[in-house]
């Protein structure tokens, strides 16, 4: 049986506090709304970066323009949400359904640990797009991670091991490789 619909009042005002927290306002508190029903909810451009959100029903929410940078949306259901233009990046999606979501761009989440297979996959990918990919042997014995001071954004947001480093050619596509983080972190799309 699915909770009450949070009344868009109260949703507006717990909104307005977790906006005051996270830019370090006075009397801001941080969005805590663990398995809450937000059913078709209107959250257009909100503020909802960090916000706890774990096995929310989001489902066929309006989340287009919202910031949900850093989010916790694991096993957060999302079916037919639009996401268009939505920030999602280092947002946790581990466990969620987003079958049917529009305009979702997953490219932008932190996937956090992968197997070593994909970590691998990934930081050739890294390689292969940086313009110094020598620095990762470099990184591996000790440096910096070259993307961690680059102006140039990486492509996937993961936890890279130097134990795992070694040269080669990425073997996957972009999207094939998104797939295969989809399938790991089992967010269903």
């Amino acid at each position: 049986m699915s909770k009450e619909r949070i009344e868009e009042g109260k949703l507006n005002e717990l909104l307005e506090l977790h906006r005051k927290w996270d830019a370090g306002e006075e009397g801001g508190k941080r969005l805590e709304l663990p398995g809450a029903n937000l059913r078709g909810a209107n959250l257009w451009v909100a503020h909802l970066g960090g916000a706890g959100l774990m096995e929310a029903d989001l489902r066929e929410a309006n989340l287009g323009e919202a910031d949900l940078r850093g989010a916790d949306l694991r096993e957060a259901d999302l079916r037919g949400a639009s996401l268009k233009g939505a920030s999602l990046r280092e947002a946790n999606l581990r466990g969620a359904n987003l079958e049917g979501a529009k305009d979702a761009n997953l490219y932008e989440c932190n996937w956090g640990e992968l197997s070593d297979e994909l970590t691998l996959e990934g930081m050739r990918k890294d390689a292969a797009s940086h313009h110094d990919p020598e620095a990762f042997s470099e990184w591996a014995k000790g440096k910096e991670y070259p993307y961690g001071n680059s102006l140039l954004p990486r492509r996937f947001l993961f936890k890279e091991k130097k134990e795992l480093w070694r040269k080669g050619k990425p073997k996957l596509s972009d999207w094939e490789f998104l797939k295969q983080i989809l399938e790991e972190k089992k967010v269903k799309f």
